[in-house]
């Protein structure tokens, strides 16, 4: 094993009214899969770990507090010639782009909100980063 400090997961929070939304965006909208459900005593908190099976997680949790907003969020990458289906069908489930854009190096992006309103990126990747 390694010495390098892993990034194990990133913690996103959503209301638990739109806990079972969040959790069903990312597993139905998305495929991730479910690791871990953490249901603790208290039965306004509920945590849930998803996968997207190639390394990255998240870790939805119940909170008051604010979702992530600008400048923070999440970027989901796929290879640009993958990005206008996978935009398509996030359109389908109702989500709303911000205007899209293509950087100096290629890649077509557009920000959006998940159902707990946090800040998510969308990116079409011309060259992957690693």
């Amino acid at each position: 094993m390694s010495d390098a400090i892993e990034l194990e997961h990133v913690g996103i929070p959503t209301s638990l009214e739109n806990y079972a939304k969040t959790v069903a965006f990312y597993t139905d909208v998305f495929g991730w899969e479910v690791l871990r459900q953490i249901h603790p005593p208290l039965p306004a908190t509920q945590i849930t770990f998803v996968s997207d099976r190639h390394g990255s997680r998240l870790e939805i949790l119940t909170s008051d507090g604010p979702p992530i907003d600008d400048p923070a969020h999440l970027a989901f990458a796929v290879p640009i010639a993958g990005y206008p289906a996978l935009k398509a069908k996030l359109e389908a489930a109702g989500v709303v782009f911000d205007v899209e854009r293509t950087n100096s190096a290629g890649d077509t992006m557009a920000f959006f909100r998940d159902p707990a309103g946090n800040r998510a990126q969308l990116v079409g990747r011309l060259t992957p980063l690693a």
